[in-house]
């Protein structure tokens, strides 16, 4: 898994869909957070992020 911590001006971004599509071809899965909630609710984005990692999709 791939944790992006995303700013505001990759909202509509091309180059990321891209990238995406490749690290998806390649057997990834992308979880994005926000920047803000990683300054400001950091337990929460962990809190987030922990059973994503426990779900393997199989």
């Amino acid at each position: 898994m791939i944790v992006e911590v995303h700013g505001a001006q990759h909202a509509e971004s091309a180059t990321d869909r891209i990238r995406d599509e490749y690290f998806i071809d390649q057997g990834f899965r992308i979880f994005r957070v926000w920047n803000h909630e990683v300054v400001t609710n950091l337990d929460g984005v962990c809190l987030t992020i922990l059973p994503e990692l426990k779900n393997t999709g199989e």
